[in-house]
C-alpha cells in the first residue's frame, strides 16, 4: 500500500507518519502541491492524504488538480479546520473524506489505520456514494465495524 502524504507542516507530517508506522503502508511525502503532482506522474499510489493549505496552493480547488493528475486514486483531505461546510465542499470537489487534524483521538487514529485496508474499495466505489459522508467521521460510518 503506497500513500502520498501532501503536507507542509513538519509536525503534522511526523504525527501522521507515526500513526501509520504500525501498518504495512509505504509513505511518500510531498511538502507542496507542485511536488505532489510531480510524484503522482512518477509513482503508483493507492491513497492521497492532502492538506489544503500548502505554500503553493490553497483551498478545495486543489482537489481537482490532484484528481486530474491521478484519476481513480482516493483523496482524503486533512484539515486544521473543523468545518462541516468545508468538508462538504471538498467532497463536492472529489475528495472521499475530510479529516480534522486536531482530532488526534483514538477514533481518528483508527480511521487512519483502516485506510490501507479500504483504499482498493474506494477506487471501485462511486464518488456519489462516498460523498454522502459529510463530516470527519465519514470513514467510520462508511466502514463501520472495521475499526479496531
Amino acid at each position: 500500500m503506497r500513500v502520498l502524504l501532501v503536507e507542509d507542516n513538519p509536525d503534522d507530517t511526523l504525527i501522521i507518519q507515526e500513526m501509520l508506522s504500525a501498518t504495512a503502508v509505504e509513505i511518500e511525502h510531498a511538502s507542496s502541491l507542485s511536488l505532489a503532482l510531480e510524484k503522482l506522474t512518477r509513482g503508483d499510489f493507492d491513497l492521497i492524504l492532502l492538506d489544503l493549505s500548502l505554500p503553493d496552493a490553497r483551498g478545495p480547488g486543489m482537489i481537482g488538480l490532484v484528481r486530474n493528475q491521478s484519476p481513480g486514486i482516493p483523496i482524503v483531505v486533512l484539515s486544521g479546520m473543523s468545518d462541516e461546510n468545508a468538508a462538504i465542499q471538498t467532497m463536492d470537489q472529489g475528495a472521499q473524506d475530510y479529516l480534522t487534524k486536531a482530532k488526534s483521538t483514538p477514533n481518528y487514529c483508527g480511521v487512519l489505520f483502516v485506510m490501507p485496508f479500504n483504499a482498493k474499495r474506494w477506487k471501485s466505489a462511486s464518488t456519489s456514494a462516498i460523498g454522502s459522508c459529510s463530516c470527519s467521521n465519514g470513514l467510520a460510518r462508511l466502514f463501520s465495524g472495521l475499526l479496531i
